[in-house]
């Protein structure tokens, strides 16, 4: 167990947390999230995107919201705008990539503890037309009845005695992320010959995505809708004019799906090299007023860059999340 793991346990165990967190400070904390599932995880896709369960997830919502003034978009922007200030604890609650899960078993809860949050969707895959490849990556490697493939030069155990090599899975997700979005078909053709598998149906993925009336049904109830872009391709592999379809056809898709403006766009995968000053500058131009990044980090105070804000993925031990959220500058 790590130092950090250790010293959450013993803050949580011996009743420091409750104390410390009744502290003043003034700051702003955006959580971050992808997919809820209820217990005990059991996927074809790729895992790496189950962060929470849905028992975990309560409990973290029910902190936050004890502990925190939890802001919705909207009072985000007046803060921005000199309409308001930013005192006190605050929190914003924020979900990436559209999934079902996120109306099915996240929205329950926040509806039923009142917590506003944001929820940011790539359109082209609640349309089923660009299927997302780290769950099809994910799908392949499971289902394939080889122990080992060979992929990009590199040979990768995948399975031992029926047991999944998670370690495979996140190796080759690196590859696809670290690669020309041109170049993402080819890689998948080419890992579909390595694992003699095929591809998940369209029709299977599609399911695992929220529909366009539930997006606009929970854009009514509390629930702030943001861009992930048109196909979640990660922005600074893009050329400019690219990045500009990305970001602009998707504001105009989602407003007129939900019939109401939107001003947030979260940048796909979100990490330094995922985005860049000119993903920031075209954002703004085509008339986003914040653009959120998946870096991890808090906010001191708003003079932050609207188009850079950072987020945190809570851990799932209920120690430690509490800690990163009352000490996130050690945690």
């Amino acid at each position: 167990m790590g130092k950090k793991n250790l010293l959450a346990n013993f803050l949580g165990r011996s009743g420091a947390l409750k104390l410390i967190v009744k502290f003043p400070t003034t700051n702003l904390i955006v959580f971050n999230y992808h997919r809820i599932y209820t217990s005990p995880l059991c996927t074809q896709y790729d895992e790496g995107v189950f962060a929470h369960s849905e028992d975990i997830f309560l409990a973290q919502m029910r902190w936050i919201k004890e502990n925190f003034n939890i802001l919705r978009e909207s009072e985000l922007l007046d803060i921005f705008d000199d309409k308001a200030t930013l005192t006190g604890r605050n929190a914003m609650i924020t979900f990436d990539d559209g999934y079902v899960d996120n109306y099915e078993l996240a929205y329950p809860i926040l509806s039923d503890l009142k917590i506003p949050a944001t929820f940011f969707i790539p359109c082209n895959q609640i349309e089923g037309i660009t299927p997302p490849w780290w769950d099809q990556i994910s799908y392949l490697l499971k289902t394939s009845k080889k122990q080992t493939i060979l992929f990009q030069s590199t040979e990768f155990k995948i399975s031992d005695d029926g047991e999944m090599n998670k370690q495979a899975i996140n190796d080759i997700l690196r590859i696809f992320k670290t690669s020309p979005v041109i170049d993402i078909p080819s890689l998948l053709k080419y890992l579909v010959k390595s694992c003699e598998a095929p591809l998940p149906e369209l029709i299977d993925l599609s399911k695992q995505f929220m529909s366009w009336s539930q997006i606009k049904e929970v854009s009514s109830n509390n629930i702030t809708i943001g861009s992930h872009t048109m196909n979640h391709n990660i922005l600074a592999n893009l050329n400019d004019n690219e990045q500009v379809s990305e970001l602009k056809i998707s504001k105009s898709v989602i407003e007129s799906k939900i019939d109401r403006s939107i001003y947030s766009v979260a940048y796909p995968v979100g990490g330094p090299t995922a985005f860049n000053k000119i993903t920031k500058e075209i954002a703004k131009d085509v008339g986003y007023k914040i653009g959120y990044s998946f870096i991890n980090g808090y906010h001191q105070d708003c003079t932050m860059d609207k188009f850079e804000i950072r987020r945190v993925e809570l851990n799932q031990n209920i120690n430690f999340f509490k800690a990163q959220t009352i000490l996130p500058s050690i945690f």
